[in-house]
């Protein structure tokens, strides 16, 4: 008898191969069911962290007739609302603008009206990038449109910039944040008008774009005007400043690509970027210090904790894009060849420049937001009625869309109940519109 010794190890070792990939299953399976149990655990705890510490959510409760639904992804909670608002079929108005109060102030000149904000009296600070005299000035006004003062004079000051912004704080007193070749100057008025003070904060290769100011804290979008790379690509910053100015941070940044490049120039390239992009009106701060950036292409606002940390996004299913129209078009093309660069531009180059920069047929979803004092969302879309109303979309601070509405000018500014604009009249002057918000069954 011939023992195969061969075979005898082969079947022992194919068992004992058996018998490892056995053990192997039952301990990964063992493992997978403790990972998803744990996971399970985790996903309920920051749930219910975001709900309880976010202040973005405080406790998510659906409304009853709500068609949207939430998910939580890690500590990133995902509001997704439908295409019409909570209210949208409702037979009366839940929410509605009526006009309060028109400031025209032609013997103070509002031209080139830029800003507008109120105090907890209802006393309105409105900004003019340029009166009669080619000055920037603030003028005061009292609730009910009569003429206080003008903060210039009043302080003689004679030398605030074009490009600023204004800001309450707790004290009802006005800030005016102003852009000055590599500073801010931040400039404080007491509640009557009178100056407190002034200083300047070095900012080196920041442009200001818009200014915020929200629980003793500045907040300031900035375009970063160095040259990042041989793609002049933009960077657009974010910076939370504490009102003693000692902290400084960035707490939102994004680069927007160049979308066409041209040698316009001897030895050096022109970008050209794609049009609707700029974050500039389409960001806000709430009132606990929450960012909200609007996506320049979809209907969805990012929402960011204050230390910069995504919180979690808005959405509205949403299909009523506005096409770009030939006029729209035009006017794009007018803007790469405006003064004082464009005028250098060759009839050849501006010929090239329009047949390769490729204009997309759709405006994006989202125009403009705005905060309001009670962290509503107000989203200005491109969308426009027979009536050449614009619409507004206004969301809770749950972030649950509520309702579309109609009205002939974006608010600047909202604060207890009452929204401000500023509005060209039908022969093209600026002026100030204040607008009553009324609410039924809210």
């Amino acid at each position: 008898m011939v023992i195969n010794f061969y075979n005898i190890e082969a079947n022992t070792g194919e068992l004992m191969v058996m018998k490892i990939l056995k053990s192997l299953l039952i301990i990964l399976v063992v493992f997978f069911c403790s990972r998803q149990n744990n996971q399970n655990e985790i996903k309920k705890t920051k749930s219910s962290s975001v709900q309880k510490e976010g202040k973005f959510v405080e406790e998510f409760n659906a409304p009853k007739n709500w068609r949207g639904h939430i998910e939580f992804n890690d500590s990133i909670i995902y509001i997704h609302n439908p295409d019409e608002g909570l209210y949208e079929a409702d037979s009366q108005y839940v929410i509605k603008l009526e006009n309060d109060l028109v400031i025209e102030d032609k013997k103070n000149n509002l031209t080139q009206a830029h800003d507008v904000i109120a105090d907890s009296k209802g006393n309105i600070y409105i900004f003019c990038q340029r009166d009669k005299f080619n000055n920037s000035i603030i003028k005061k006004y009292k609730p009910d449109g009569n003429f206080i003062s003008d903060l210039n004079k009043q302080n003689n000051i004679k030398d605030l910039r074009e490009n600023s912004f204004l800001g309450i704080d707790a004290d009802d007193n006005l800030i005016v944040c102003e852009y000055i070749y590599r500073n801010f100057r931040f400039t404080l008025f007491d509640k009557n008008g009178n100056l407190i003070t002034r200083k300047s904060v070095p900012f080196t290769n920041q442009i200001l774009l818009d200014f915020h100011f929200h629980n003793n804290n500045y907040y300031l979008l900035t375009f970063d005007n160095k040259i990042m790379d041989i793609k002049f690509d933009k960077l657009f910053n974010i910076f939370k400043l504490s009102k003693d100015f000692k902290d400084n941070s960035t707490i939102y940044q994004r680069i927007l690509k160049a979308s066409l490049k041209l040698p316009i120039f001897s030895n050096s390239l022109t970008p050209f970027f794609k049009p609707f992009t700029n974050i500039k009106e389409r960001w806000d701060i709430n009132s606990n210090g929450y960012l909200f950036v609007a996506d320049s292409e979809k209907y969805q606002i990012a929402v960011y904790n204050p230390n910069g940390v995504l919180a979690g996004k808005i959405d509205r299913s949403y299909g009523s894009f506005v096409k770009v129209t030939a006029e729209d078009k035009a006017i794009i093309y007018d803007s790469f060849f405006a003064p004082p660069y464009g005028s250098n531009i060759s009839d050849n180059f501006k010929n090239k420049i329009i047949q390769e920069y490729k204009i997309p047929e759709l405006k994006p979803a989202i125009q403009k937001i705005i905060c309001d004092d009670k962290d509503w969302l107000w989203i200005l879309t491109y969308e426009t009625n027979k009536k050449d109303r614009c619409g507004i979309d206004i969301f809770d601070n749950n972030g649950v869309y509520l309702q579309r509405i109609w009205l002939e000018s974006f608010p600047e500014y909202i604060r207890d109940n009452l929204a401000y604009s500023i509005v060209e009249d039908s022969v093209g002057n600026r002026v100030c519109k204040r607008f009553k918000i009324l609410k039924n069954k809210l």
